[in-house]
């Protein structure tokens, strides 16, 4: 969580095949709980795109998180 939350300007990443990424591990800003809303509160980096392997874990986190997809 929060792996490169820090990385506005970061776009475009190329994940191998076999990388597991955690829950707003990449595309999003910083990650914090909020006890009041009892939930995680983030906000996407805007234009954010996931580049790997089509069914590779990369491809079902950018999938899951609606986030766009370049299969290479």
């Amino acid at each position: 969580m929060n792996a490169f939350s820090k990385c506005k300007n970061l776009k475009v990443v190329y994940l191998p095949k076999k990388v597991r990424i955690k829950s707003f591990g990449i595309g999003y800003t910083e990650a914090y709980y909020s006890s009041e809303e009892e939930d995680y509160i983030t906000q996407k980096i805007k234009g954010f795109t996931i580049k790997g392997k089509k069914n590779s874990p990369a491809h079902k986190y950018a999938k899951k998180n609606k986030f766009k997809f370049i299969s290479v």
